[in-house]
């Protein structure tokens, strides 16, 4: 009887079940590495996907910021050209009032060498005033032209060129005028 209860023990499903398992247990062992193999790749994936959405992050913010800096700078272009105008049109006006100035001043001068002029045909209603001019200056007690010298400073618009020098020689009490 042991004979056959070993035999019996051998064909019985005890017996299979073992060379299962061992089968099973295998299979499983490489079912488990492939799944360590496929979360290995699953971890990588994933960190791959997280470097992605960071650059993507970091990409849609320069680019928001270029917008942004592209909008101020369009803005700042567009107040420095309005400024530049506005400035164009201020200088312009400057320019007409001081053109106007110098009508005024001309004007200013013309009348008060026309009034001396009287003053002095006034006071010395013999005297020739054919030197009497502005353009001329006393030097040494004579009236001489004035230097072909242009003065300093900004250019005047004059509608006649206009200049009166007036001296006084102490000793004869005499009024020089010079023209030139």
């Amino acid at each position: 009887m042991g004979a056959a209860l070993s035999q019996v023990i051998r064909e019985s499903p005890v017996h299979a079940t073992r060379a299962f398992m061992k089968d099973a247990k295998f299979e499983f062992d490489r079912i488990k590495g492939l799944k360590d193999e496929l979360d290995a790749k699953v971890a990588k994936l994933e960190l791959d996907l997280e470097n992605e959405k960071s650059q993507a992050t970091t990409a849609e913010a320069s680019a928001n910021l270029a917008e942004e800096m592209a909008k101020k700078s369009k803005e700042s272009y567009t107040r420095t050209y309005a400024e530049l105008l506005e400035t164009r049109e201020r200088l312009q006006s400057v320019q007409a009032d001081y053109v106007e100035l110098q009508g005024h001043l001309v004007d200013s001068v013309i009348d008060a060498y026309e009034n001396l002029k009287a003053q002095v045909q006034v006071l010395a209603p013999e005297l020739d005033l054919t030197l009497f001019s502005l353009d001329n200056m006393v030097e040494d007690g004579r009236i001489m032209p004035a230097p072909d010298d242009e003065e300093e400073g900004p250019p005047l618009v004059l509608r006649d060129k206009v200049t009166v020098a007036l001296a006084s020689s102490a000793p004869s009490g005499k009024v020089l005028l010079m023209s030139g």
